[in-house]
């Protein structure tokens, strides 16, 4: 009968959907993570979340939860990528909770590491570039069409020398509001002078405190890291594995 032919065939379906179906997995989401996620969103909000905004914060992160559990599933966390971020994180959490220096400690850190703070000299400079073509001479140049002198921003000796040539930059901050060149280039013919040096100094302490400050908790930091990592590893006891030896190297020896 007709109906009894539907009947097989639906069952048939059903057969086969159970077994291609994929397993439903079981994952455990405690309401405390949950809470501890919408505190952080009202945290950035800086307002209470409406309901609409409690439902997409808890969506996503039950979403990110089961693709953790998942890529574990598939052995994806077994990534030196992966690795290497959590060794990175661990290294924030060591280092976490540094004490504050003292004025004292700020002082003579301040007058330790003087080298680092000195500002380089800068210098201001005018460009002419010509055609590479052009024979004239600069001096004709100047009497002729004076409107092809440019000004440069101010820069460091170390950017002069980037843009044109270490030599060149050295050959233009030596002969100073002289003009240098050429320097040739894609572009063409640079000649290049110093119109303005400002000297390196050395800011005072006062003005630089806060970047002090940063320069000593990062020093501290790292410090901190270095011995409790160390402490760390001294806590496990490491077994090394030979490394398999190729059956063709075995056989050899």
């Amino acid at each position: 009968e007709p109906l009894s032919v539907f009947i097989l065939i639906g069952c048939g379906l059903f057969a086969i959907n159970a077994l291609v179906a994929p397993e439903e997995q079981s994952l455990v989401i405690s309401d405390s993570e949950i809470e501890a996620r919408l505190l952080l969103a009202e945290l950035d909000k800086d307002a209470p979340l409406s309901a609409a905004e409690i439902e997409e914060v808890t969506d996503e992160f039950i979403t990110q939860q089961v693709l953790v559990a998942e890529a574990r599933a598939r052995g994806l966390d077994q990534d030196s990528r992966i690795d290497i971020l959590l060794a990175e994180k661990m290294l924030h959490v060591l280092s976490a909770e540094v004490r504050q220096p003292t004025a004292t400690e700020l002082q003579a850190f301040y007058t330790s590491n003087l080298a680092s703070y000195e500002q380089p000299a800068r210098y201001s400079a005018e460009e002419i570039v010509l055609e590479r073509t052009d024979s004239r001479a600069l001096a004709t140049v100047l009497e002729t069409e004076s409107s092809r002198i440019r000004p440069l921003p101010t820069l460091r000796a170390g950017e002069l020398g980037s843009i044109f040539s270490p030599a060149f930059a050295r050959e233009a901050i030596a002969l100073g509001p002289k003009w240098s060149g050429p320097f040739e280039s894609n572009r063409g013919q640079h000649w290049l002078r110093i119109i303005e040096t400002t000297p390196s100094y050395t800011p005072q302490f006062d003005e630089i405190r806060e970047l002090v400050r940063a320069g000593w908790l990062q020093q501290a930091e790292a410090k901190q890291e270095r011995e409790l990592t160390e402490d760390l590893v001294k806590s496990y006891r490491i077994t090394r594995a030979p490394t398999p030896q190729a059956a063709g190297e075995t056989a050899t020896q």
